[in-house]
């Protein structure tokens, strides 16, 4: 919800990903592999990567192969406890169209309180308005409490309706500056997970759900070769 259009930078990394019931975010880590939350792809049939042709005509291919991580549940994420809300999928092909892997970090971290983070995803950018979605739009968080091992969440700085809404789970959460302010090299922490209303209710625009991979990297590199790819770093 809110934010503006995504810059090419970071719109190289994502895809989004369509099921018959639903879309979310997803990103290139490798040529033929796709990093995502569980909680999008867990249950659903018939996931497909959407691109775009040379005339531009959309184009639906399917994920051939998916991995969820085996201490992530749904009961646990629908009850918002701790669970690792990360998944992996392969592509019979390597993504064309100019798509560029996004490094993993060569460590993970928690979330920093006060930090900045650059967030994107193809989510709806009005809550409610299912043709909102499908553009690929991002904003600029600030990094809050409580922390858990498994989740940051975030809000915006200037207190506008800003923040993560359906569609946009599986979206990149780059750290970009120190709580102090000063600017870091982009550091991926987590993927967009969850969102909330202003209120703390259900809706969108108030505090946004970070997955943070952190617990999940030693398993993403591990399945990765599973699948036949080496990750960087």
């Amino acid at each position: 919800t809110g934010g503006s259009p995504a810059e090419p930078d970071i719109a190289r990394h994502l895809v989004l990903l369509h099921s018959r019931k639903s879309f979310c975010t997803a990103i290139v880590s490798a040529p033929r592999l796709l990093l995502t939350v569980a909680h999008c792809v867990d249950g659903a049939d018939e996931i497909r990567r959407l691109r775009f042709a040379e005339d531009g005509s959309a184009v639906l291919d399917l994920i051939e192969r998916l991995s969820i991580h085996p201490r992530y549940t749904a009961a646990a994420y629908r009850k918002r406890q701790f669970t690792i809300d990360v998944a992996l999928g392969s592509l019979p092909e390597p993504s064309d169209g100019g798509f560029v892997p996004l490094p993993l970090p060569s460590e993970g971290e928690d979330g920093s309180l006060g930090a900045r983070y650059r967030i994107a995803g193809f989510g709806l950018a009005i809550e409610g308005d299912g043709r909102s979605g499908g553009v690929l739009r991002e904003a600029l968080l600030r990094g809050i409490g409580p922390v858990s091992d498994v989740q940051l969440r975030l809000e915006s700085a200037a207190g506008a309706m800003v923040g993560a809404c359906q569609g946009d789970s599986g979206g990149p959460v780059l750290r970009v500056r120190a709580a102090e302010g000063n600017r870091v090299p982009p550091v991926l922490v987590g993927l967009l997970a969850s969102a909330k209303a202003a209120d703390g209710g259900r809706g969108c625009g108030g505090r946004t759900g970070t997955a943070l991979l952190k617990p999940a990297l030693e398993w993403i590199r591990a399945e990765a070769r599973r699948l036949g790819v080496t990750l960087s770093p």
